[in-house]
């Protein structure tokens, strides 16, 4: 009992309230029974060894650092940085500092996250999501709707941006990239495996080597150099040279502002325009099709 009230009053001098440890249900607590449970708000910074609830519209002014997982309930705020096993957070929790997690990251709605962001597990964030510096996931990274981040998105599994999300940098990953309708990255898109980009979306250029599939109205701001083939809608828009190892595809009403090269077929719809050469086993210009260079077929 001694042992018991000595750590209380150890963590209460933190500004930490200890409320109810190992029962609230459906959280870290209740896995813990050495669960810490931050009910009210604290100006110091905490380090436990275990879990952490911290409860709904609570702030902690410094740091937090957790040996367990870390379970932030909706309008939370950590103004330090965060570091621990995993963490879960609910709508609208802000994070001032800097995020380091060694597993799995899962956040909620209007999260905010003012630093850069690193997760050894997936990283998986809801709707309406802003990141004001990188971040970057061992696992899968996801980002729902009407996301924002201001810097570059790095992953060892897929990346998945849902519609309408603004990344202000590049994407990187050793697996695919599947971009949702109207989505915005001003960086570069670089893949090992296929990129798939939803209509309406501009991207600046792209590097896969497992082909590059994107609907109508896309716009490419700089090269595609694709493994695989490229197929694309219509409508799209190439601020560069469009390079494919196997079958090139372009919709119609299609703009090249450079070359087509393929080391397989070239196919451009109706209406479209190539500022430069076309090259390719077999070329296939569709009606009002303009090039202004050479068309080389090297089969």
């Amino acid at each position: 009992m001694e042992q018991n009230l000595s750590r209380r009053q150890s963590l209460a001098a933190l500004g930490a309230s200890i409320v109810g440890i190992g029962t609230a249900a459906g959280s870290a607590a209740a896995d813990d029974p050495s669960a810490l449970e931050i009910a009210t708000d604290t100006d110091d910074d905490v380090d436990h060894v275990g879990d952490v609830v911290v409860r709904g519209g609570v702030e902690v002014d410094g740091d937090l650092e957790a040996t367990g997982a870390v379970e932030l309930e909706s309008a939370a705020v950590v103004d330090g940085e965060l570091t621990a096993d995993a963490v879960t957070a609910g709508s609208n929790v802000t994070f001032d500092d800097s995020v380091s997690v060694d597993g799995d990251l899962t956040a909620g709605d209007g999260v905010s996250f003012d630093d850069d962001v690193s997760a050894g597990g997936a990283l998986s964030v809801g709707d309406g999501v802003y990141f004001d510096d990188s971040a970057a996931a061992g696992g899968d990274l996801e980002i729902g709707t009407h996301g924002y981040a201001d810097d570059s998105l790095e992953s060892d599994g897929e990346i998945r941006l849902e519609r309408g999300t603004v990344v202000d940098g590049d994407l990187e990953t050793t697996r695919g990239i599947e971009l949702a309708d109207v989505v915005e990255v001003s960086g570069d898109v670089d893949a090992v495996e296929t990129v798939s980009i939803g209509s309406g979306s501009t991207v600046g250029g792209v590097e896969a080597t497992g082909g590059l599939l994107a609907d109508d109205d896309v716009s490419f701001e700089d090269s595609v150099d694709v493994i695989g083939n490229v197929e694309v809608g219509d409508n799209a828009s190439f601020d560069d040279d469009v390079e494919g190892s196997g079958d090139v595809s372009i919709g119609a009403d299609g703009y090249v502002d450079d070359s087509v090269e393929a080391t397989g077929s070239v196919e451009l719809g109706t209406r479209s325009y190539v500022d430069d050469d076309v090259v390719g086993r077999t070329v296939t210009l569709d009606p009002r099709t303009e090039v202004d260079g050479d068309v080389e077929e090297t089969g």
